[in-house]
């Protein structure tokens, strides 16, 4: 298990964000925390008709393996895709837009205060 720091919590926000960028969710809130050995992702999503949360639990090692192995980042995102089932998709307009670096809309928000 890893030493928590700014830094490897600021490089797992980023693997986070782009796993769901890749999702093309079409509106989203996220935060990651580490908790158990594993980080901790809390997801608030766009459904039909309001918001839904769900709560992902994200092994270290695949999250960082994320980044640079297909197999690892293909797996997860279908797990994700399954977990955060009925959210509603980006438009395909935006969806290209945020290829191009336009961006997504999406907003993180910190680690919950206990």
């Amino acid at each position: 298990m890893t030493q928590w720091t700014y830094e490897n919590l600021g490089a797992a926000r980023e693997r986070v964000q782009s796993l769901l960028e890749d999702l093309h969710l079409d509106a989203y809130l996220f935060g990651v925390e580490p908790r158990d050995g594993r980080w901790e992702v809390r997801v608030e999503y766009a459904i039909s008709l309001g918001w839904r949360t769900a709560i992902l639990a994200v092994e270290e090692s695949a999250l960082a393996q994320s980044a640079t192995n297909t197999r690892v980042r293909r797996n997860l995102l279908n797990a994700w895709r399954e977990a955060l089932s009925g959210a509603k998709l980006a438009p395909l307009e935006r969806t290209r837009a945020n290829r191009a670096g336009a961006g997504n809309g999406a907003h993180h928000f910190g680690p919950a205060r206990r």
